[in-house]
């Protein structure tokens, strides 16, 4: 590997030096240059190009070693979205729910800012914060792990899939065990990409943060805005993050991975559900998406195509 294309390295790279690599990888890669571009979000920031490939865009990012994965135990979630996710688990936890009813019922619906945090200290003077790290958290998201990432050349928004195309071809290995995903991966690979593999996708995602999520360790303020209201909730506004993608900040989408699984959503589970908390935990780059029947959700899904990069 080019050790200048490691994120520490590329960072002390002159910007005539970094530019004149980008050129070199597009022309590699048959990229076409659309522009040289810095983007930042969440305190991470990266000097990078932007290029088109059959009307599509990628960029280029850099490679690391880092640290993925988070331990729900070790959480810092602050007050207001530990209430709110009380308030939905009082619906579809067996514990949670006993603890609920056990408080006055003017705390047992909140909707406001302040009537969530009061909630909140009621249910954890009666043991719900335990209940939460060790029943919920502690099994919600990746382990910790080092990840050695590569450089890649990365597409910045998901593509549906044509799963009809997938069934077509499928005919061609009539009587062979062959599956909708390895057909789908075969495709891709034959137009000269990949998919992300589990630990590329949440670099990707994450920059390597170390927090719940990109921007901390809560997620009440960034998911509902400015809102009081719970029940009048909004999307996160889809910005590119700090490699330049449009990446893990909608929960409908669920993102195909080339080692097994999907990433970036429940499919819009929890939120057509009613649970506005526990879809908010979606966000985080590490949350465990370990869908048991992955071959039925292969058609609401999309795919995020890459090319490692190899010099």
């Amino acid at each position: 590997m080019n050790e200048k294309l490691l994120r520490l390295n590329w960072k002390k790279l002159s910007e005539t030096e970094r530019r004149n690599i980008l050129k070199n990888i597009g022309e590699r890669y048959g990229m076409c240059l659309k522009e040289y571009a810095i983007f930042s979000r969440y305190g991470q920031e990266i000097s990078t190009a932007v290029y088109t490939c059959k009307e599509k865009e990628f960029v280029f990012v850099p490679g690391d070693n880092v640290t993925l994965g988070y331990d729900g135990r070790n959480t810092k979630m602050d007050l207001v979205s530990r209430g709110a996710l009380y308030e939905d688990m009082s619906y579809n936890n067996e514990e949670i729910e006993k603890l609920h009813q056990q408080i006055d019922e003017k705390y047992r619906y909140p909707s406001e800012k302040e009537e969530l945090e009061d909630y909140a200290k009621k249910m954890e003077e009666l043991g719900a914060w335990e209940i939460l790290k060790e029943k919920i958290l502690k099994n919600s998201f990746t382990p910790i792990r080092q990840a050695e990432i590569g450089p890649m050349l990365v597409e910045r928004r998901t593509n549906e899939i044509d799963i009809d195309a997938v069934y077509a071809d499928m005919e061609e290995f009539d009587g062979e065990d062959c599956h909708e995903k390895e057909i789908l991966i075969q495709k891709i690979e034959n137009e000269g990409f990949s998919l992300p593999t589990k630990d590329e996708w949440e670099y990707l995602c994450s920059g390597g943060c170390r927090t719940l999520f990109p921007w901390g360790e809560s997620f009440f303020e960034e998911c509902f805005g400015d809102e009081e209201d719970i029940y009048d909730v909004e999307d996160i506004e889809q910005k590119p993050n700090f490699f330049g993608l449009f990446i893990g900040e909608d929960s409908y989408e669920l993102e195909v991975i080339q080692d097994g699984g999907f990433k970036g959503g429940d499919g819009g589970c929890a939120c057509c559900g009613g649970f506005d908390a526990l879809d908010s935990l979606n966000y985080s780059p590490y949350m465990n998406d370990d869908w048991e029947d992955e071959e039925d959700m292969l058609e609401s899904a999309c795919i995020r195509r890459i090319i490692r990069i190899t010099e």
